[in-house]
């Protein structure tokens, strides 16, 4: 899943209210062992979304935009139920 929020929203904690409730979805009704997240690592905010919602840093990736036309360094996070 990706996810994107106008800069207008920035730092309002939509996307972290937005994965909580998720991951309590997930928790309730799917038989999932965990989940994965990345971001690019020039962006600290997306990163400190991923650990207000408990996940822990698991390795540094290499991403790309959805067409292949860019790459970028991120972080790949991960929590465990």
């Amino acid at each position: 899943m990706r996810y994107t929020f106008r800069k207008d929203t920035w730092g309002h904690g939509y996307a972290t209210e937005a994965m909580q409730g998720l991951i309590d979805y997930i928790k309730k009704f799917r038989t999932m062992r965990g989940i994965e997240g990345c971001v690019v690592s020039e962006n600290p905010g997306s990163q400190r979304v991923l650990e207000k919602l408990g996940m822990t840093f698991l390795e540094d990736v290499t991403l790309s935009k959805i067409d292949g036309s860019q790459t970028f360094k991120g972080k790949k996070f991960q929590r465990i139920f």
